[in-house]
């Protein structure tokens, strides 16, 4: 998997920033171009596999004046920390016969769509509110050449960014550019720049690196960015912090774009829950949502339920996104717990199907803070259930692997030993989803 970052020029006069990052997080290559053709050429080798292209630039433009709707998302949530957008409409040249982003992104056959599960996809990102996000900061890095700043606020700016990005090998999506030689040749030339010019050649390179790490963490860390907008009318994916993840999903979760019962026509307390958006919320995520049960169901002081958007019945018909949402969910929230509320451990409860007291068909777990001597007894009894499960007589699985041929079954459902028949039928469907 490649992470490609894409600073790029709305005309082919001005320079346009390129980066790529591996899977491991290593900064593979940071340079620029110019004309379509050259950055296509950079591009080719590093898009052929499975990548994340993220063009800080825009790619769905159809609005004839204004500004796009994610342009004005993006000003309400990130306003206060100055970042705007420029605004993109048809009006402007560089947009009149479409975009130069899009346009590239389809010579490459790259998927814009930012709900698409493809293996090969382009988003447009904004560095600005990235950069304030990822890194907690109060206002946008003034690393832009504009009035009133001199070459060294200009220098000091893009350092501090610089070695925001050069600690990032600390960080829980990690990127490592520092032993690259030419992110050190940025590096040097920011530090010896004697000319706003001088700068102003590398800036593009130091946003693309940015946009490659945005393509990084949005691909591991999907429940802490958020897509402002849409492709209809053009959209960016960026970074939140906790308060904006909150603020933009209290305002956009009745049209969440997951599947869900509700939107089925099927009952399902929490799809309705999550539709309406009326929930003593703790966390609203993409891909999971935490809140406080009522009053009625609390079994601790914090108790809370961490529940998947998109309905499932429970852990085994969950998808991999629901289910890694969900337990990076749980692991934060009892983070929490112990940080906040001094507790000293957590269960995390769940039941799926009808046998094991499901009280709502759809995967949720329930987080409960433990104290020592808080009198609560939530495991399990260890005298358990002593029923057997049933060994079928007649069966269409026919679910075999070399445990089972070797006990003369044809079978898994034929063996009498559980854990067998578990171990059997876990190996064969290992690699199914």
């Amino acid at each position: 998997m490649h992470y490609i970052g894409v600073d790029l020029a709305w005309g082919q006069n001005a320079t346009t920033g390129l980066a790529v990052v591996d899977e491991s997080g290593a900064l593979l290559d940071v340079t620029d171009r110019r004309s379509d053709e050259a950055i296509i050429s950079w591009l080719e080798p590093w898009v052929a596999d499975a990548c994340l292209v993220a063009i800080d630039a825009p790619i769905i433009v159809n609005n004839p004046t204004g500004n796009r709707q994610c342009e004005r998302l993006i000003g309400k949530h990130f306003g206060r920390f100055q970042a705007y957008c420029h605004s993109a409409n048809t009006s402007k040249r560089h947009f009149a016969g479409g975009t130069r982003a899009l346009r590239i992104a389809r010579a490459l056959d790259l998927d814009v769509d930012p709900a698409s599960s493809g293996s090969r996809r382009a988003v447009e990102v904004y560095p600005h509110p990235a950069i304030v996000a990822l890194f907690d900061l109060p206002r946008i890095l003034r690393y832009k050449a504009k009035p009133g700043r001199d070459l060294e606020l200009l220098r000091s700016e893009l350092l501090r960014l610089i070695g925001l990005l050069d600690g990032l090998v600390h960080a829980d999506v990690p990127m490592y550019a520092g032993q690259n030689q030419d992110w050190q040749r940025i590096r040097h030339t920011v530090h010896e720049a004697h000319r706003k010019a001088d700068l102003a050649r590398v800036e593009d390179s130091i946003d693309a690196v940015v946009c490659a790490y945005i393509a990084a963490y949005a691909t591991h860390r999907h429940d802490a960015v958020r897509v402002m907008g849409d492709l209809a009318s053009g959209y960016i994916l960026t970074p939140v912090t906790p308060e904006i993840g909150l603020a933009f999903d209290s305002v956009n979760a009745g049209s969440n774009r997951r599947t869900s019962r509700a939107s089925e026509g099927v009952a399902c307390a929490f799809c309705d829950l999550l539709a309406a958006g009326s929930a003593t919320w703790i966390a609203l995520e993409a891909d999971a949502v935490a809140f406080a049960p009522l009053a009625s169901g609390m079994l601790a002081p914090g108790h809370t339920l961490v529940v998947a958007r998109r309905h499932c019945g429970g852990v085994y018909d969950a998808g991999q996104r629901e289910l890694s949402a969900t337990v990076n969910l749980i692991r934060r929230v009892s983070r929490a717990m112990m940080e906040q509320l001094g507790a000293t451990g957590v269960n995390a409860l769940n039941a799926s199907g009808p046998g094991s007291g499901q009280s709502v068909p759809h995967l949720h777990f329930h987080v409960v803070p433990r104290w020592p001597d808080d009198g609560a007894d939530m495991w399990p009894s260890a005298t358990g259930s002593t029923n057997s499960p049933p060994t079928r007589t007649t069966c269409s699985h026919r679910l075999c692997c070399t445990e089972v041929v070797a006990l003369g079954a044809r079978c898994a459902c034929h063996i009498s030993d559980p854990a067998v028949r578990l171990r059997a039928t876990v190996a064969v469907r290992g690699g199914l989803a």
